[in-house]
């Protein structure tokens, strides 16, 4: 039985979600970012840690 070669995300030709660049103003991306740790605090309030670091730090992505 021959197996079929499974084609990784750097061999197709589509490229990933999170490798798009999307042009934003500095206004924009601030926004975004408040949003993220505004969600993050209310996990943190929620005792829910892991996914309050897992949103400061999206929202320190989008920033920078």
């Amino acid at each position: 039985m021959a197996r079929s070669r499974i084609k990784t995300a750097s061999e197709s030709d589509v490229t990933p979600a999170a490798e798009e660049t999307l042009d934003f103003d500095d206004v924009t991306l601030r926004a975004i970012a408040e949003v993220y740790k505004n969600e993050g605090n209310d996990e943190y309030r929620m005792k829910n840690f892991i996914y309050a670091i897992y949103l400061y730090t999206e929202g320190i992505n989008v920033k920078c």
